[in-house]
């Protein structure tokens, strides 16, 4: 559950490669985006023309809203600056958003959009204060979560559909962005990275008259500007965990699967759940026209660092917009003691079901629409692990290979591939990105000349 403050100010941890912070007014508040051309997705599948004119449709009432939005704003601002800073900040977001739009980042798939739409018209039933304006519209992103800008939009992300184990986890998900919304989180962000910004503008200022210890005193700017974000952003997740609970308890679903969804997000945001054997390495890369190396397998020793001495110059946790579901978990049982864990998810129903297969069959041409190629190549070699002979895997491994041997002859490989991150990714990810990372370029060239003619 993407915190509003961290998608105004970061708008990231869950975009991949498509999302980065820039420097607005000497702070970091406003996200851009590097849109990427999506022809390349044509490769894998066929033109949906259904779905291209789905999203025409929604960018033009995105758009209308979007104004509409801007004009209320304007209305509510306490003074002219502060209502430029919105409608500029604003701007930028839904510029941005509305490009993604366009270009197909959001799907049309009836049976899981009804499902959503089916949701959110139980918990607006049940709720008078939610607005009647909410809309939810579903990314092609696979991470198991949702966010908002506080403009009546929720994104759901395909992937919330990959691992939540029945309806009423959606649902919780879906009432915990609401409580953003009715919180009005994403404007409270914007003016407190208002006031920030006079505050950090003071203080760079201050720093070029620093002749002794600038460094250090720069570092101690971004550490506060840092932590005071992240220990905010934390305090409104828990906040739009108490709402959105609410929220969901009137709709008369389960109140222990409020707590699993909480779960399945942090177990699931960053993981891959899927292991890949070693053997599968030299199963498939054991070529006739280029002989498997073991060193390509040689991974960086991290068991001799010493984690508890080691002091990075940011804390991770301190900076972190989202509390660790153990807090979050704690917080909402010191509100409502009546809930509890049960152990055991209500099981899914048959149509569940079939929107989470519809959803996973959807999963590969996702990875390549968004330009993992990493977690693409990485989702198919666990899949032909199982499947060995599968011709339409090795046709596609051929292309994920053409694709980062493009990416390492351009300099971009870190665009697409990951780096090995220890404590944040499982042994069998990390063994996959070393050999990745160990491989030549002529070596990629080779394995995906040779999967695309078999």
């Amino acid at each position: 559950m993407l915190s509003t403050i961290n998608a105004v100010q970061f708008f990231s941890n869950k975009f991949h490669n498509g999302i980065f912070v820039v420097v607005h007014r000497l702070y970091l508040i406003i996200i851009l985006t590097c849109l990427h051309s999506i022809a390349d997705a044509q490769a894998l599948l066929p033109a949906d023309t259904a779905n291209e004119a789905y999203c025409a449709a929604v960018s033009k009432t995105y758009v209308a809203d979007n104004k509409l939005f801007n004009e209320l704003l304007k209305e509510q601002a306490e003074n002219k600056k502060i209502s430029k800073y919105y409608t500029s900040s604003y701007e930028t977001i839904f510029e941005v958003l509305n490009d993604r739009i366009k270009k197909g980042h959001i799907l049309y798939i009836p049976a899981i959009c009804n499902t959503l739409e089916k949701i959110l018209q139980e918990i607006r039933s049940k709720n008078e204060s939610v607005p009647a304006d909410i809309k939810i519209l579903l990314t092609r992103e696979t991470q198991p979560n949702a966010y908002t800008f506080g403009d009546n939009y929720i994104f759901v992300n395909l992937g919330l559909f990959y691992h939540m184990e029945n309806e009423a986890q959606v649902a919780s998900v879906i009432s915990h962005e609401i409580g953003h919304i009715l919180l009005r989180h994403a404007l409270k962000s914007m003016v407190m990275s208002y006031e920030s910004n006079k505050v950090y503008a003071a203080d760079v200022k201050l720093l070029k008259s620093t002749e002794i210890h600038a460094a250090t005193r720069a570092l101690e700017i971004l550490k506060n500007a840092a932590y005071n974000n992240g220990k905010v952003s934390r305090e409104r997740e828990l906040e739009a965990d108490s709402i959105g609970y609410l929220l969901y308890k009137n709709t008369g679903y389960p109140d222990y699967e409020y707590l699993a969804a909480l779960h399945i997000v942090e177990k699931y945001e960053n993981v891959k759940p899927d292991s890949l054997a070693m053997e599968a390495y030299k199963r498939f890369f054991d070529l006739p026209e280029q002989k498997f190396n073991d060193s390509w397998l040689k991974q960086e020793d991290f068991s001799s660092y010493n984690y508890n001495t080691y002091k990075p110059a940011l804390d991770k946790d301190s900076a972190s917009s989202h509390p660790k579901c153990a807090e979050r978990i704690q917080h909402l049982q010191t509100i409502y003691p009546q809930l509890k864990e049960n152990g055991k998810s209500i099981a899914a129903t048959s149509t569940f079901t079939e929107l989470k297969n519809l959803a996973r069959s959807r999963h590969l041409p996702n990875l390549f629409f968004n330009e993992d190629y990493g977690e693409y190549i990485y989702t198919l070699l666990v899949r032909l692990q199982a499947d060995p002979d599968n011709k339409q895997y090795r046709d596609l491994l051929g292309k994920g290979f053409y694709k980062i041997y493009e990416a390492r002859k351009a300099y971009l490989l870190n665009r697409y591939v990951e780096r090995v991150k220890p404590h944040e990714q499982t042994k069998s990810y990390m063994q996959f990105l070393s050999f990745i990372w160990n491989l030549k370029i002529e070596e990629m060239e080779k394995i995906a000349e040779h999967y695309s003619k078999t």
